[in-house]
């Protein structure tokens, strides 16, 4: 309950000056409130979050391939 406290308060602290510094702190935030609503596995958990993580940056990723692509081809037509 220590470290959720402090990991609530530090990403608070960073949140407005350092969206990607406050990121350090909301991710583990959110696996210990999680591990203390519902005890399971830490290593299955860490993992269902690093393919989430994957997942959503590949999405990400190709989103902005196309709509760059999209982009492109109007200014090329013009």
């Amino acid at each position: 309950v220590v470290f959720v406290v402090l990991f609530q308060w530090l990403a608070e602290m960073f949140i407005g000056r350092n969206y990607a510094v406050a990121l350090l702190f909301v991710t583990p935030l959110a696996l210990l409130m999680t591990q203390l609503a519902a005890p399971s596995d830490p290593a299955g958990l860490l993992q269902d979050r690093a393919v989430e993580t994957v997942d959503g940056a590949a999405v990400g990723m190709a989103v902005v391939y196309l709509w760059r692509s999209r982009a492109e081809r109007r200014a090329a037509a013009e």
